[in-house]
């Protein structure tokens, strides 16, 4: 039924309430694309946060020991690589430097005052990305809540405008009537339709950007946890 009075709708609106019609059906499109692939993403994400929460409480030792879990996320991933071109850096260093007949693999890899102030410079870069990369597209739902209502409207004052054109002739004519009843089809439909946009796309924004703080909080605590560990571990006395 619903579906029909929407179809009846389009089918008996002239050219301008048709691209009204159109531009609305674009809009619910991308509301349910946007809005459910960032869903999928997030839940991704947050997937592989909790399993490096539990690796990252557990663990004590040299946190780069299993890096495949450092690779499942971005910010985290930056950090292991950059940390362990640093001690490979001072590996070599130290080793060119060692006394004569010293083994390199027996000299020491550390990380000095300088090199954890460039890993957390880098982490805060790659915290700003992985920021950038949650709230992607995100913007897209913000301008539909605002369009939908909008384009909507807009359909509903050019129902009314074609109406009253219409109704200035002779109401005996049955193509006039039909027109009337195309006008006053879209006038309705579109502020519904607009309204039926708006809303999904308005739960979407805020669930959406509710999910993406927490998980960059999260980030943000996976990263200090890092930093701390890696500290610990490789920091030179």
């Amino acid at each position: 039924m619903i579906h029909s009075i929407f179809l009846n709708a389009y089918t008996t609106a002239d050219a301008f309430g048709v691209l009204i019609f159109l531009g609305l059906f674009t809009l619910s499109i991308l509301t349910w694309s946007v809005g459910l692939h960032k869903i999928q993403e997030i839940r991704a994400i947050e997937k592989k946060q909790k399993a490096l929460q539990i690796y990252m409480h557990a663990f004590s030792g040299d946190i780069f020991e299993e890096g495949r879990m450092f690779s499942s996320m971005a910010p985290l991933a930056t950090i292991q690589r950059t940390a362990e071109a640093l001690l490979e850096k001072n590996a070599l260093h130290a080793s060119e430097n060692s006394p004569e007949g010293y083994f390199s693999e027996n000299v020491s890899s550390f990380l000095s005052e300088r090199d954890m102030f460039l890993l957390a410079e880098i982490s805060s870069n790659a915290l700003h990305e992985l920021q950038k990369t949650l709230r992607h597209n995100l913007f897209l739902l913000s301008v539909i809540t605002t369009l939908a209502p909008f384009l909507g409207l807009l359909g509903t004052v050019w129902g009314i405008l074609i109406t009253f054109g219409q109704m200035q002739g002779s109401t005996a004519n049955p193509l006039t009537n039909q027109a009337i009843l195309g006008g006053l089809s879209t006038a309705l439909t579109t502020t519904v339709l607009g309204l039926l946009i708006a809303i999904p796309s308005l739960l979407f924004y805020t669930y959406l950007s509710n999910r993406i703080s927490s998980i960059f909080g999260d980030a943000e605590s996976l990263l200090t946890d890092a930093l701390f560990k890696i500290e610990t571990f490789y920091r030179k006395p």
